[in-house]
Parts: C-alpha cells; structure tokens; sequence
C-alpha cells in the first residue's frame, strides 16, 4: 500500500474503482465509530454492502451489532445519507467465537463470496482479539485497514519495511460532523440500547424543547430580574409551565447552544424500562464535529450528591450514551472553583464550570466546544453576562444565593459595585452590610425612602465612643445608600472591627465563602462580611 503515497490517496482509488467496496465491522460495545465509519464512507464511496462480524458475546458484540443494523437501515441514518439506502448489511450471526482465527476465518469466507472487491477494514471499538484476526491483512491490495482515535481521528494503517504504522486520514478527518446528521435519539439508542441486555428494553425519549426566539432578550430579562427564572421567562412571554428553576436553566443553555449553531440538541433525556421505571435522566445532550456531549445542570436548591459522586455519576451517564469517546459538563454556579476537583473530572474527560467559569459562561463554552469566532448574538449575551457579574459576584444563581463578594478591580467598577450591595441587602431583615477589606472596614447603609440617614450611622458613632472606631471616610454618599470606609484603631485588626460592627447593629454573618477566597488570594485571611438587622436612624 506504500507506493501509493498516502493513505488519502487509497481513498481516491476507492473512489475511482470499477470493483465493488464493501466495508467490514468488527462488533464491540461501542457502537458510535462504526456508525460513523458508515457515514463518512458512504459520502466518499458506493459502498456495495456492510459486513459485520460479531461473538456469540451477547452484550458485548451481537446485541451491538444488531442495534448498529437496526440504525443502518433505519429512516433516521438514511434520510441524511441517501447513499446508503441500498447498502446491504450482513452479520456474522448467530456469532463467532472470539478467538482471532475465527474473525480471520470469516474475513476471508466473505472475501471469497465477494471475490474482485476492494474492502475496508474498521479495526475500531472491538475486543482486542477481534483486532488481531484481521492485523495480517493490512497492507495487501486489494485492503485498507482504518482506526478511530478517541482524540485523534480517523487513521489509516498502512505496512512497510519496518511494519505497521498509522497515518491520519485527512479526507474523513474533515468531515467527522456528517454524523451529527443523524438524529440524536437514533444515534443514541445504538449506543445504549436494548437488545439482549439484562436491563430489558430502554426506551429513551426527550421533552419537547420550547424555542427561545431571542437569547439575547432573554438573557437581558434574566439580569435585570436578578436571576429569578421564571420571571424573567415570563417577561420574555415563554412558557413557564417547568416544574423548577434547574428546567429554565437547562433551555437557558439549549438557547446559547442553539445561538452557537448547534442544531442537534434534546432536552431533559429520560430512560425508562417497559414498566415505565426511569434508570436515567440527562439535562441537555447534543452532538457536536462527531463528539456527543452531556451537561448536566444543579443549582443550589436541587438535592445534590457529594461532588465527586455527582462528576462519577456525569461521566458514567455520558459513556453510556455515547460510547468511549463521549464527553460531560458539569454546569455548578454555586461550586467554588476547586483544583482537585477538576483536576479529576479533567482526567475522565468531563468539564466543570464551576462559578468562576460561569462568571465568562459564554467563552467557557466556546473554549469547550472549540468555536470562533462568536456571533454576534453570543458576543451581546457575554457582555450582559458579564455586567452582571461585575456587579453581583455571579451569574444563574438567583439573589438568595448571592456571596457577599467585592470584585478585585472594584475602584474602577465602584457604581456597579454599590448597586450590587443594595441588591444583597434585604429590606425585611435590615438595611446595614459590613465587610472588611484588607486593613479596613467598609460599612454600607441603604437609606430609607422615608428617612433621612445622617452621614454617620449610629453604629460607626458608637464604635467611636467606644474607640471601636478610630476614624471613618464617606466614599459614597446618595439618596438611596451611604458607603463608609472605616479603620480600627491601631493594634486592633479588621476582624475585630467587623464583629463589634456586627454586634452594634445586632447583625448575623451571610454566607463568606467567595468573599473569603478573594481575601485569602489577597493574603488577607480571616476577613468577615455580615449584614446588619437594624434600622439607620437620623
């Protein structure tokens, strides 16, 4: 095969030849690169028919190849690919055994059967030992043997003097996406399917996903709502008939998917047994340049199991119904970004965009996905996205989940900052926050439409008396809020300040957790936020 100079260039002959291409599959339990070895040849060349070879393994290789059959001939892989209509497929049943002579011996029955044939040999996704019976094989005329890497694509393998070795096939490299043509469910079933396996039949079925005309409004509606899901829907007139807030977020990341360009996408995945008993459901799953991905969405109210078992659970689910190769985002606006964490689901091949992804949603994506540049539509919903996390500290995470969180380059971000302290402050529980930054205090007080705050609340003018307080700045001063730098007096630390401040205006401490991780980056350890529960008086 070496004289012919290229691996690509043994596609063209394929193309030019008067002789019949027949493709041959070795059956595994993964069903995918089979599928797409299908697809992409078939858009290449006439290929006459399919022959699959299988073991007697019911799990593992006959039950796989007989769903693989089952999608060949099926309205959802021929409709994309017309090509195929009349291509037939012939299995190996009703099995062989799994040593390499018996798929050796079948190889040259079928050779023989079809003689003045080129064939193409698929060494991918099968038992080793399955492999082995066709290696002899690579490198004779009338053969091309070809490999799907789960990361490096479609190779071929050619001999020469010194043995085997692998070259990529650019031809087919190109066009992995012509899988994506199948529809998702199809492709999935073969994968995950049913026949033969100890969990019965699995049927899958996915929610019908209500359109979202306009993500940018959409995403506006969801900021100036604060991230109050259904309100925002509702603003926008979509449907919020959903039966929580993870719902609207999972269409939330359909519309940017869909925004993206990415048209094969489900929603709300469910699997079920005949009885109707679900043994699995996933959030959003879709295909995209060959690769089929799930995300799975949790804010903090949804019941949740330990970290590690929900990113095990993810990858497990993912694998399952998209074979080896398939990968999982964890969607966690709440999760603090942890480096053992996603050092762990970056080794399985997931992807965890924890709150510090989230806070750059739209390029976090992009950079998974692997798209650019973005349009223009995307280009908007990230800057909204990241207003609004200049002034709140986060982003998908409605105001009761919202960290007491002060940004790194807050002089420069102060307006947006002071609007992102009235949000967090609850009316019904007090108008006062305190937070320490670095060697001060700052103390914000949202006036009463109905009172006059003085410029000193009664607090700071307590601390002073109590030389609590060694001296205090009004940095902000407006109708609707008053913003105060206040210092401790020398030898007394701004922990100290901040608790005598809390207990002044008989505060409670709300939740420190981003809060103290920025201090910590700033090698300010220890500081405190808490809001206070009683009113400014004049």
């Amino acid at each position: 095969m070496s004289r012919l100079g290229s691996a690509d260039a043994w596609l063209q002959r394929l193309r030019d030849a008067a002789q019949p291409v027949r493709l041959f599959l070795l059956a595994g339990e993964q069903v995918t690169p089979n599928a797409e070895a299908v697809a992409l040849l078939a858009q290449w060349v006439p290929l006459a028919s399919v022959h699959v070879a299988c073991t007697k393994d019911e799990r593992r290789s006959l039950a796989p190849a007989k769903r693989l059959r089952q999608l060949i001939q099926s309205d959802a892989f021929r409709t994309p690919f017309g090509n195929v209509k009349n291509i037939k497929v012939v299995l190996s049943e009703p099995g062989l055994d799994v040593l390499p002579q018996a798929v050796r011996a079948w190889f040259l029955a079928e050779r023989q059967r079809y003689p003045h044939s080129l064939w193409v040999l698929n060494l991918t996704g099968a038992l080793k030992s399955m492999n082995y019976g066709l290696l002899d094989f690579v490198g004779e005329e009338d053969v091309l043997a070809i490999y799907r890497e789960i990361v490096g694509g479609w190779f071929a393998l050619l001999r020469d003097s010194e043995g085997v070795t692998a070259s990529p096939l650019a031809t087919l490299n190109q066009h992995v996406q012509l899988i994506d043509r199948v529809p998702l469910l199809a492709l999935v079933q073969a994968q995950y399917g049913s026949v033969g396996e100890r969990e019965a039949v699995l049927n899958l079925s996915a929610s019908e996903l209500p359109p979202v005309p306009d993500a940018v409004a959409l995403t506006r509606a969801l900021c100036e709502k604060g991230f109050e899901w259904e309100a925002a829907f509702a603003a926008v007139g979509l449907d919020t008939s959903s039966s929580g807030k993870g719902h609207y977020l999972e269409r939330f990341v359909c519309a940017l998917l869909a925004e993206a360009g990415i048209g094969n996408i489900a929603w709300s995945v469910v699997s079920a047994n005949e009885q109707g008993v679900r043994s699995m459901e996933v959030d959003v799953l879709f295909r995209h340049r060959g690769t089929l991905w799930t995300v799975d969405c949790k804010l903090p109210d949804a019941k949740a199991e330990p970290a590690y078992e929900q990113i095990r659970v993810a990858i497990d689910a993912a694998e399952r119904l998209g074979g080896s190769g398939a990968r999982a985002i964890l969607l966690r606006p709440s999760w603090e970004p942890d480096a053992t964490r996603r050092a762990l689901a970056k080794r399985s091949g997931a992807v965890i965009l924890d709150r510090e992804e989230c806070a750059r949603l739209v390029d976090a994506l992009a950079d998974v996905l692997g798209l650019a540049p973005l349009p223009p539509s995307l280009v908007e919903i990230k800057s909204l996205l990241e207003s609004y996390h200049d002034c709140h500290g986060n982003v998908l995470l409605d105001r009761r989940h919202h960290p007491c969180w002060l940004p790194r380059s807050s002089p420069e971000k102060l307006p947006n900052l002071l609007e992102g302290i009235k949000a967090r402050i609850d009316p019904t529980r007090g108008n006062t926050l305190v937070f320490a930054l670095g060697s001060d205090v700052l103390l914000a007080v949202i006036k009463p439409q109905d009172e006059q705050t003085a410029r000193v609340p009664p607090v700071v003018a307590a601390g002073r008396k109590r030389k609590e307080v060694e001296n205090f700045e009004v940095l902000v001063s407006r109708n609707d809020l008053l913003l105060l730098r206040v210092r401790p007096p020398q030898g007394r630390s701004p922990l100290d300040l901040t608790s005598a401040l809390l207990a002044g205006c008989e505060g409670r401490e709300v939740s420190l957790v981003a809060l103290r991780k920025w201090f910590q980056t700033a090698g300010h350890p220890g500081d405190r936020v808490g809001a206070g529960n009683r009113k400014a008086r004049a």
